[in-house]
């Protein structure tokens, strides 16, 4: 990537993306077990992204502070209604943890509508 951006003068910002469908897993904050699983869909996608995702495309945020936010790994951001379905909305999503295929912890630090 670093390589494009430096001989091709056109491309300002890149980000790799890698597409993932998953299972996400909320589990009770007490530790006890867990409270909802989801599959994603075949016709949904999760997507592994690079800060500069966000300087692509223009999503509308509903919560987070995403250009600081997404500069750690372990952060996820849902859709509008993958927060809705997960926590009943994006402001009660925040700052929750979920699980990737119930082994690896994702904080919630942003919804969108996208």
């Amino acid at each position: 990537m670093k390589e494009i951006q430096t001989t091709v003068p056109q491309i300002t910002i890149s980000s790799k993306i890698k597409e993932l469908w998953s299972t996400l897993t909320i589990p009770n904050q007490q530790g006890d077990g867990t409270i909802k699983k989801f599959q994603v869909e075949d016709q949904q996608t999760a997507l592994f992204i690079e800060p500069g995702f966000v300087d692509i495309f223009d999503f509308e945020w509903l919560t987070g502070n995403i250009e600081f936010d997404f500069i750690a790994p372990g952060m996820i951001a849902l859709s509008e209604s993958w927060a809705k379905k997960s926590f009943g909305s994006p402001e009660a999503a925040m700052d929750k943890t979920m699980l990737l295929d119930n082994l690896v912890p994702v904080k919630v630090v942003g919804g969108c509508v996208c």
